[in-house]
């Protein structure tokens, strides 16, 4: 005798956060005219099923497409993991400025092609980041029009992302290079080369947070929003903590 299968679960794929379940079993309700009974099951068996609806206690499909290949990625991986974040996270990384928008208006457009041709929306990305620096690179300007043109979310620092790791120990005022900021982060995290030590960044992010925040508003109302030095890299992070498990189980109560 052949075997069949009769009912299924899963959970934490893709856009699905809770468990779900998808069963042939006939519910015990009168009039089950349409279920077919098998000798040795005591329940019927529903010939056809259906799946129909939103998945309403899905997670976030986000995009991040990095300029860096070792830091920003670890540092978002590692983020996500800490906080049990309800994301389906994809982490892409392309170069310069202008390469990481447009590798991110691409990506974008073939996931919502993926989810018009399999008629499945979860295959979609539900917002994309842009993470790049400032420093020397040419066409940001450019890069971060194009960003905005396309309904893409920017996180440029200036000079570079380790300013967002060297804001966890101190303040910074004052215009700063990329080989200082660097410098002062190994004072801060000794052995410090490339990747960040997450653990140890982890409980100092409220007063992070606090002064780049402040750094964005000096520079708005100095007319010069994005200056050196500034990050806009706490506003990613705090979508992220925002999807952390935590964050919605206290949101919900």
């Amino acid at each position: 005798m052949g075997r069949m299968l009769l009912r299924f679960s899963f959970s934490n794929f893709r856009s699905f956060r809770d468990e779900q379940e998808f069963s042939l079993i006939a519910s015990p309700l009168k009039g089950r005219s349409s279920a077919i009974f098998v000798p040795g099951l005591k329940e019927g068996i529903l010939p056809v099923a259906a799946v129909y609806g939103a998945n309403a206690s899905g997670k976030t499909n986000l995009l991040i497409v990095c300029e860096g290949g070792v830091t920003e990625p670890r540092y978002f991986t590692d983020l996500r993991i800490s906080e049990r974040a309800l994301l389906d996270l994809d982490i892409v990384t392309a170069g310069v400025p202008k390469s990481v928008v447009e590798r991110a208006v691409e990506l974008r457009r073939d996931g919502q092609n993926d989810a018009r041709r399999s008629k499945d929306r979860f295959l979609r990305y539900d917002e994309v980041w842009c993470v790049f620096d400032v420093d020397e690179h040419p066409r940001v300007a450019e890069a971060k029009q194009q960003a905005g043109d396309n309904g893409l979310e920017v996180a440029i620092s200036n000079p570079c992302f380790e300013l967002w790791a060297l804001l966890h120990f101190q303040d910074r005022a004052a215009n700063i290079n990329r080989h200082r900021v660097q410098h002062l982060c190994r004072n801060h995290m000794p052995g410090y080369e490339k990747e960040l030590n997450y653990a140890q960044l982890e409980t100092r992010y409220e007063d992070t947070a606090r002064r780049a925040w402040r750094l964005d508003h000096i520079h708005e109302l100095d007319g010069r929003p994005g200056s050196n030095p500034s990050t806009g890299v706490h506003r990613l992070v705090a979508v992220i903590k925002q999807r952390g498990q935590g964050h919605l189980q206290t949101r919900n109560l």
